[in-house]
């Protein structure tokens, strides 16, 4: 008997995501949004088209439309829209980033913390002239 694992849409890890793209027309908005919707995303917040003068030219454009989508999907889905963004003609450029993990508060042992908050001790510095420190560097080269 084969054992085959189901997975549910519980069992899938769902991650939060930002997407940052250059699109050549403003219509094209519909190209980044099917793909979005294909790979099972869930749009949370969505930013406006901007028309941008490029620095250097990308895929022989020099002007383009950004724009970026704040939206949830399951983590495993993230490479193959990576994959289906970047193919697609139409899209000049994205960026996808997940939202990092938030640090969890932990008790930090004393001996770190009183350490990190302890003062650094310098020795005390006394002027010398030139003479006496290629004098005292010459002793201690041997």
């Amino acid at each position: 008997m084969l054992g085959l694992a189901i997975t549910t849409m519980e069992d899938k890890k769902i991650q939060k995501y930002e997407l940052g793209y250059l699109l050549a027309k403003e219509e094209d908005i519909q190209i980044v949004m099917k793909h979005l919707a294909d790979h099972g995303a869930e749009i949370g917040i969505k930013g406006d088209l901007v028309h941008i003068a490029l620095s250097y030219p990308i895929k022989k454009h020099d002007k383009a439309h950004f724009g970026w989508i704040r939206f949830t999907m399951p983590a495993e889905n993230a490479p193959t829209l990576t994959n289906a963004l970047r193919l697609d003609k139409q899209i000049i450029r994205t960026l996808l980033i997940a939202e990092p993990f938030e640090k969890q508060n932990r008790p930090e042992s004393e001996s770190r913390s009183k350490a990190r908050k302890a003062p650094i001790e310098q020795a005390p510095t006394k002027e010398m002239s030139n003479e006496a420190l290629e004098e005292q560097l010459a002793t201690l080269q041997g």
